[in-house]
């Protein structure tokens, strides 16, 4: 029968500094095995290195990456060169728009100018609100799509000591402020180091041969039904 482990039971004796009030985002590391275990389970910590507690994710700067890299950070927005992208896409279409308005009042007569003209007003408001909405939702995919869970291709091969060394290098990686209590995972697979986000409460399989398994995260804690269940004695 397998049991449910708990990120919170998990780290109750081992991890005290976890419940410490000085950050709102954990940042955990581990290493899994080829079927998915987590190394040195058998450890007083289970394999998981807790880096440090903090109120910023860190979001990584892919900087070989032309389209996702982090240029630089401004009115709460990393900016890419897809954000650019964007903006020079929308522009130019707006700008063909007002160019066919602009000939057609040349050529109309006065009422119908003052229409045009009213139209041109409306239409600079869907402008601007154009290009907002094309940056948000290029920020809503970068935060919660692309930066959420990613590769750290700058990384392969490294240890979790060089990773851990690596995160203080702004070169690679960028703070990002949060009010929300979350999880930061660094995970190593065959090698290759990924990070994402995840929700508090952090799930565990247990298995009777000692393996521990990742499952899922969840917002609020709930117990297990087998975590309630005992063997019937013979």
């Amino acid at each position: 029968m397998y049991r449910y482990l708990l990120f919170t039971l998990l780290f109750l004796f081992s991890s005290p500094s976890l419940f410490a009030d000085n950050g709102r985002v954990v940042h955990i590391a581990w290493t899994e095995n080829r079927d998915g275990s987590i190394q040195n389970a058998q450890a007083p910590q289970h394999g998981l290195v807790v880096f440090e507690q903090r109120n910023q994710f860190l979001n990584y700067k892919d900087p070989n990456n032309p389209f996702f890299k982090i240029r630089y950070s401004w009115l709460g927005i990393d900016w890419t060169a897809v954000h650019l992208l964007a903006l020079l896409l929308t522009i130019f279409l707006q700008i063909l728009t007002f160019r066919r308005i602009n000939r057609r009042m040349a050529e109309s007569r006065f009422f119908k100018r003052w229409s045009y003209r009213l139209l041109k007003l409306f239409l600079w408001a869907a402008v601007v609100a154009g290009n907002a909405t094309a940056i948000w939702a290029i920020d809503f995919y970068n935060t919660q799509i692309h930066f959420r869970f990613h590769q750290l291709s700058d990384f392969n091969h490294a240890t979790i000591q060089a990773l851990s060394k690596g995160r203080n290098n702004r070169t690679y990686f960028l703070s990002k402020e949060t009010s929300r209590t979350r999880n930061q995972l660094y995970i190593k697979k065959r090698q290759k180091w990924h990070t994402q986000r995840a929700l508090p409460v952090l799930h565990f399989e247990y298995k009777k041969s000692g393996k521990l398994f990742f499952k899922y995260d969840k917002r609020y804690f709930k117990a297990h039904p087998d975590s309630s269940r005992v063997l019937a004695s013979n």
